[in-house]
């Protein structure tokens, strides 16, 4: 193996009990607006014996690579007649803690005419179910919210409602409509930050080129196949409302392309009705998100030349792409996955589209 990585393991009290730098594979995945995720896979006999205290589930792990951490969930044993049996242990990222709480009673941010911040908004939910809440028992200790800065992230507002929903779903559904990120990382004491961001712009400084023996295995695409510009909304028996992908152009003849949703497939949050604005808005955002013209990269960056993941480029950084063809693509990093094995250590991240909020 070219290069190894260490997984350190961490108890409840977030004390080191066991470092782990022999095994068959690591699979390890940072993602900018999801949680995280990983794998690891070692040979039964020799995982039982000497780690089987420490992988265990709710303990935690990290490795140098990244600044997340991660919650053993899983262990697994596998046994088949032509290969050794072997020891599976995975889990999710700390930001899969948000799960665990849910909104217990109907909250409202904003209305149809108004829309408020959406930092605002989500540290409230955090500090009414996770930090402050009325009931101790749904507390988790050391849990705290960073307000962000940064323009990107205080000038989005948005109005919504929510009643029941947990929330690691509630955040994941706004930060995926607002194409920004969050966190959840561990300070030098310990204690858990949450923090919402915007991917740094390093258009000019981070370029993956072949050319600079940086990138391989790139591919550049676009496709209009599943491309739609007119929603039409079926609202009831012989009646429906038409949402055209821009307010201010209404396609015609060959350029024109349909679809046909039900109302009920847009709403949210218990919603019973919604108003032809809300039509409007909810329609032409599932436009743009799931029937646009899709366009793309992908590619495998090669370690550590030029840049180094978690020093020089994080997930949500915007880099540029540049092909042996001279294709060149501005595009941000919405997941990197780190893994090692007997063949040596990749990084392979998922470079998506940029899009206008």
């Amino acid at each position: 193996m070219e290069e190894n990585i260490s997984l350190y393991i961490y108890d409840q009290t977030f004390k080191t009990v066991a470092v782990i730098d022999a095994y068959e594979s690591l699979i390890w995945t940072d993602r900018y607006d999801q949680c995280g995720d990983f794998e690891l896979t070692l040979p039964y006999m020799y995982g039982k014996e000497y780690f089987g205290d420490y992988l265990i589930k709710d303990n935690y792990c990290g490795i140098e690579y990244s600044k997340r951490k991660m919650i053993i969930e899983r262990i697994e044993y596998e046994n088949d007649e032509e290969s050794a049996p072997i020891m599976i242990v995975s889990g999710r990222s700390i930001e899969s803690l948000l799960d665990r709480r849910i909104v217990l009673t109907k909250t409202e941010f904003g209305d149809d005419e108004t829309e408020v911040s959406v930092q605002t908004s989500i540290q409230s939910l955090l500090n009414s179910h996770i930090i402050s809440p009325s009931n101790e028992d749904r507390k988790i200790d050391k849990f705290i919210f960073q307000a962000s800065e940064d323009t990107a992230i205080t000038s989005l507002n948005f109005s919504e409602s929510y009643d029941g929903d947990d929330l690691y779903s509630i955040i994941t559904g706004v930060v995926q409509d607002k194409k920004i990120g969050f966190k959840l990382i561990f300070n030098d004491n310990w204690e858990m930050v949450f923090s919402l961001y915007a991917g740094r712009n390093l258009t000019s400084t981070v370029i993956f080129s072949p050319y600079f023996d940086n990138l391989k295995n790139t591919n550049f695409f676009t496709s209009s196949e599943e491309y739609k510009n007119v929603m039409i909304i079926s609202t009831g028996e012989n009646s429906s409302v038409t949402v055209n992908e821009r307010a201010d152009y209404v396609p015609s003849g060959i350029e024109r392309r349909e679809v046909m949703i039900d109302q009920d497939e847009l709403k949210e949050n218990k919603e019973t009705t919604l108003t032809n604005k809300q039509l409007q808005t909810k329609g032409r955002k599932k436009l743009k998100q799931e029937f646009k013209i899709k366009t793309g990269v992908e590619g495998e960056i090669v370690p550590n030349v030029l840049y180094e993941y978690g020093t020089d480029y994080e997930v949500g950084d915007k880099v540029q792409l540049t092909d042996i063809y001279g294709n060149t693509e501005a595009v941000y990093i919405s997941e990197v996955v780190i893994s090692c094995d007997e063949s040596g250590l990749s990084i392979i991240p998922t470079f998506s589209e940029i899009e206008e909020t």
